[in-house]
């Protein structure tokens, strides 16, 4: 009797398991079908979506120079 039962786990565990993946395989399928609709079309640069604040910047990178420039420096 408990070696029946044992076997009755493992066969629902099996069965599970390929059901869940068989739905993740279908959930998988419409995303990809789905996700080209969901992507704009065409990406604007940040200066042209949030104005020219948001563009890079020169300073944030001269910092960073001076920076490694302290670090290698022989005194």
């Amino acid at each position: 009797m408990l070696v029946v039962l044992a076997l009755a786990v493992v066969g629902a565990v099996v069965v599970a398991g390929f059901v869940i993946d068989s739905l993740w395989s279908v959930v998988e399928l419409i995303t990809s079908y789905l996700m080209p609709y969901f992507i704009p079309a065409e990406v604007l640069p940040l200066a042209k979506r949030f104005g020219p604040w948001a563009g890079p910047h020169e300073v944030i990178g001269s910092g960073v120079h001076f920076i490694d420039a302290e670090k290698h420096c022989i005194p």
